[in-house]
């Protein structure tokens, strides 16, 4: 039987979450097992954008939420971390681009050009025109807006492996998971036949929580699992796009990301309303 394990905070999920999470508890000081089935980030975090979010995305209503002033320092912390000076080293992270856009066909409604004009958003949200556009927007035939969001665009298998360096020797595989129990305490997991006993156990697997608390017993926090059917569009002739589109309602109608392909082109990598509601309710093909 493999030797048992002794560690300060058993993590289980190497997505983005749980690869931060384990680089920042090292850096810290604390012993630390990164647990994972499959491939580091290989499921949600791998088919993400890679927007770094600053929390304009939720506030196209017009006003500022809870939710957009959460995560309103997040640019400026991953800067830091990119530049090598922050809570972590990722300066072996490619940067796609160093800001966000958001674009509109036609005019903005009223309450929203007033909502970016204002001091609440200064220095975030900043309208640009002439060759400060995007290169795909630099054409006569646009008459819409846009604006120049304080965010960014990371690619995401180059931040994997960023992650996967400073994890150490700290990763396991492992594709069993049980709960360890003393009595009635729950002292650690045994992972495939090994046991590992931590101070603390943390679940980041994503969709694959769910399985994971029920197998501890627990029945909080519910998990949320939301349906997309992302779109990807490629060829010689695309140019880098890394933007919201403005739609009527108060989320994006289409996201845009730009990535590149093994053969030197580009490939867009939509999302919002088009890979949300719109997407889910078409098949595949359509």
């Amino acid at each position: 039987m493999p030797s048992a394990i002794s560690t300060d905070v058993l993590i289980v999920g190497a997505g983005v979450a749980g690869l931060w999470l384990n680089a920042r508890l090292r850096r810290l000081g604390y012993s630390t097992v990164l647990v994972e089935r499959a491939s580091l980030g290989g499921e949600q975090t791998i088919k993400s954008q890679g927007i770094i979010h600053g929390g304009t995305k939720y506030a196209l209503h017009g006003a500022l939420t809870g939710a957009s002033e959460a995560i309103a320092d997040m640019p400026r912390r991953w800067r830091e971390a990119l530049a090598g000076n922050g809570e972590l080293d990722l300066s072996r992270t490619r940067l796609l681009s160093d800001a966000h856009y958001l674009w509109s066909p036609g005019t903005l409604a009223g309450n929203l050009t007033s909502f970016f004009a204002s001091k609440a958003v200064r220095g975030r949200v900043d309208q640009v025109k002439g060759d400060q556009l995007p290169p795909a927007l630099q054409d006569r035939a646009f008459k819409g807006k846009v604006y120049r969001l304080a965010e960014l665009v990371v690619d995401v298998p180059s931040l994997l492996a960023n992650l996967a360096e400073l994890a150490g020797e700290s990763l396991l595989a492992g594709e069993r998971i049980e709960p360890l129990r003393e009595g009635n305490a729950l002292v650690g997991l045994r992972v495939d036949d090994r046991e590992i006993r931590a101070q603390r156990i943390v679940l980041s697997a994503g969709a694959g929580t769910e399985g994971l608390l029920q197998a501890l017993g627990l029945d909080q926090p519910a998990m949320q699992t939301r349906p997309l059917h992302m779109v990807m569009a490629k060829g010689p002739n695309l140019k880098p796009l890394y933007a919201h589109c403005l739609g009527g309602g108060p989320k994006p109608r289409v996201t845009v990301t730009t990535h590149p392909a093994a053969d030197g082109q580009w490939v867009w990598y939509l999302g919002g309303d088009l890979a949300e509601a719109d997407g889910v309710a078409r098949e595949p093909a359509a």
